[in-house]
């Protein structure tokens, strides 16, 4: 009878390891898929993101040429007009929702 409890509780225990081994094979697997996955997305959406930033410089510099024909002033000055725009609307941007969100964090 002693042989058979003994029998029993290493199967027991043989058999837990295996269990233990095969659910952390199968977590690492799920893990792996899943950034697999993560950097995928990733890569597409840097892909989208270079092309709408190529657009927007073709944007921005149709609309220096349009305020170029149309206030008939030179190119140069055109540019001007549209860069100081857009850093303008960036520090804008960076003022509201950086710097000054985090100087009242702190406060």
């Amino acid at each position: 009878m002693e042989k058979t409890w003994s029998f029993l509780i290493s199967n027991l225990i043989t058999d837990t390891q295996d269990l233990i081994k095969t659910e952390v094979e199968l977590l690492n697997a799920g893990i792996r898929e899943g950034v697999q996955d993560k950097m995928h997305a990733l890569r597409i959406l840097a892909v989208g993101l270079g092309l709408i930033a190529v657009g927007g410089v073709f944007l921005l510099g149709a609309l220096s040429e349009w305020i170029h024909v149309q206030a008939e002033i030179p190119l140069s000055s055109s540019l001007a007009l549209v860069g100081l725009a857009v850093v303008g609307a960036g520090a804008f941007l960076a003022y509201q929702y950086g710097f000054k969100k985090h100087n009242n964090s702190k406060s």
